[in-house]
């Protein structure tokens, strides 16, 4: 406060455009990423924020009147403490939305780490149960995978519409995508549905422990898929 109402004292071209220190700033992005932590809503840390400053000012305004303080400074000290609190409360904002990047890509470094696993004939089922809970999936009893040729730009956009119960991943010459009980009341329907028209490979339908051979069974479709007419390979469809 007492550096905001020196700040407020100057001429406001002089004033530096960072009100709040760099400690302040730190700690303030702090608070951010561990009200994210924490699976707390940032707008209600945000309208904190703002109820104090309004309080705040409301005490030290009534205090800068019953000393005399010129109201031109009053006038100062208001624009700098309210703009100080729009820059902690976008170092709050920063700090939850870098925790929230930073938990996605985690998030998203296990599932694809799991879908490697899932496509390795080398990996056991104690394994993948590790590496299912911590990415978050639920183990199917059945799954299937789905081939995309990468420069198909319609197969990478209705891949991309599929739900979070899929897993995905990129290979060479190939987009993957782990289909969770794809013969589930209408789900093969709805599968192949939405894949129309993507040049997609649905591979068959398998116990987990045999998803790798059925990838290789999808490998060796979208190949064929390369080399034969259209209607021919969409046999392998």
């Amino acid at each position: 406060i007492a550096r905001l109402v020196g700040l407020a004292q100057r001429d406001p071209s002089t004033i530096a455009p960072q009100l709040a220190s760099g400690v302040e700033q730190a700690i303030f992005e702090e608070i951010g990423r561990i009200h994210y932590d924490e699976q707390q809503d940032v707008t209600h840390l945000l309208a904190a924020y703002r109820t104090g400053a309004a309080v705040a000012w409301r005490h030290v305004s009534d205090t800068a009147l019953q000393l005399g303080v010129p109201v031109e400074t009053i006038a100062g000290l208001a624009a700098v403490i309210f703009a100080a609190v729009e820059q902690l409360s976008s170092s709050s904002l920063r700090g939850y939305e870098r925790a929230q990047t930073n938990a996605e890509h985690a998030q998203e470094r296990l599932r694809h780490e799991l879908a490697e696993q899932l496509l390795s004939d080398r990996c056991d089922m104690a394994a993948l149960r590790i590496a299912a809970t911590r990415a978050e999936w639920t183990l199917p009893r059945h799954a299937a995978v789905v081939l995309i040729n990468p420069d198909n730009e319609v197969g990478r956009v209705l891949l991309d519409r599929l739900d979070q119960s899929c897993l995905q991943l990129r290979r060479p010459q190939m987009l993957v995508t782990i289909v969770p009980d794809p013969e589930g009341p209408g789900r093969r329907k709805r599968l192949t549905t939405m894949l129309r028209g993507a040049g997609a490979v649905v591979g068959v339908t398998v116990p987990l422990d045999r998803l790798p051979a059925s990838m290789g069974l999808a490998e060796h479709a979208l190949r064929l898929k390369h080399v034969l007419p259209d209607e021919i390979g969409r046999a392998h469809v």
